[in-house]
């Protein structure tokens, strides 16, 4: 059954110029894969190209294959929350929604992700602001549940096998990459609640509201219509949604383990030994500690902390190979993938497709 919204949803003239998204992402990942391989050949010993003889195929389609699952699984978490508030948006363009969020995520800070370019997506496809904002933010409590079974399950696991300074967690932390890089996420957090309270304080107000006809009343009512209807999307799945919840972060934390489990098979993939618990438990603190930096796609810095979290477990003639491997993989080889692919989805979705609610 649908959401009873308190205004008609939008029509479809919300619209992005993709076209020029597309070209300029491709400099962006020019450069990016230049530096990638710029940062690979002056980090590895020479030797290293040619004593990898003992080099695995399946292991490295592996690795692709652990790249390409979470765009699948990722597609089926948003048709669950589609379908559940009475959109029948096809599966087709719903990926389309999910690999154009990978791209805005690509091109903004880490800690902003592509949650606005997958709200606008989902309100082009027919849903209200409100509804579209509380899918584009439902991820990240979908990630929270996956987090605390990480923190309760996997984590504790790895410290019953490994000692907590096994990690080398102390060698990042020496090297100040958090904590600067966290301040900036706190002054930026702190300058968004003030301006938020000001907002509400001189505009969303009840106190202050009146029949003005300005643009900015006219927005302050659309603000307030749009924040009732994310509110009782959160309701409504707390009370109908109990199950699916539970069902779509199983889904997140299989995708994260695709995700975090992609290093283990490229190391292998060279002919080296590799820890998975290990590596899994490593991963997800270099994932973590990417949402700190301040860059987009966290540029730099993703390749800074996977260099001395992982510098103690692997050989030092390989590290830098190891390091642009990996970044290549998890980032700009599936942003390259995601520019061809959203553009075949382009034009398999061109013909309009009704997306209104079920009944």
């Amino acid at each position: 059954m649908p959401i009873q919204t308190p205004v008609p949803a939008p029509t479809s003239s919300f619209s992005i110029d993709f076209d020029k998204i597309f070209r300029r992402l491709l400099i962006f990942i020019l450069m990016g894969v230049a530096g990638n391989l710029i940062f690979s050949f002056l980090t590895t010993d020479d030797d290293i190209f040619t004593s990898v003889i003992s080099f695995s195929l399946p292991y490295f389609f592996l690795a692709l294959l652990l790249t390409w699952i979470p765009w699948f699984l990722n597609t089926f978490r948003v048709l669950i929350w589609t379908r559940f508030l009475g959109y029948n948006i096809p599966f087709l363009r719903v990926m389309k929604i999910v690999i154009g969020t990978e791209m805005g995520a690509a091109v903004s800070p880490t800690s902003v992700g592509g949650s606005p370019v997958k709200a606008g997506m989902l309100i082009q496809e027919g849903l209200s602001p409100g509804e579209a904002a509380s899918l584009a933010t439902f991820g990240a409590v979908e990630d929270f549940g996956f987090y605390l079974f990480f923190l309760l399950v996997i984590f504790p696991v790895g410290l019953a096998r490994y000692s907590m300074w096994d990690f080398g967690l102390w060698d990042a932390a020496k090297a100040k990459i958090v904590s600067p890089l966290s301040l900036y996420v706190l002054l930026g957090v702190l300058v968004i609640v003030f301006v938020l309270t000001v907002f509400k304080r001189k505009v969303i107000n009840p106190k202050l509201k009146t029949q003005r006809t300005s643009v900015l009343a006219r927005f302050a009512r659309k603000a307030a219509i749009a924040w009732d209807e994310f509110k009782y999307v959160y309701r409504l799945v707390a009370r109908r949604g109990k199950l699916w919840y539970v069902l779509t972060t199983f889904i997140t934390g299989i995708q994260w383990i695709c995700r975090y489990s992609v290093i283990t098979a490229l190391v292998l993939s060279l002919g080296l030994p590799a820890d998975p618990l290990r590596f899994l438990i490593l991963q997800w603190f270099v994932f973590l500690s990417m949402n700190f930096v301040p860059l987009p796609g966290a540029s730099g810095g993703a390749e800074a902390i996977f260099f001395i979290i992982y510098k103690p477990f692997l050989p030092a003639e390989a590290i830098g190979l190891i390091t642009a491997g990996w970044r290549f993989l998890t980032f700009y080889f599936l942003l390259i993938l995601d520019i061809f692919v959203f553009a075949g989805l382009l034009h398999l979705t061109s013909k309009p497709v009704s997306s209104e609610p079920t009944s």
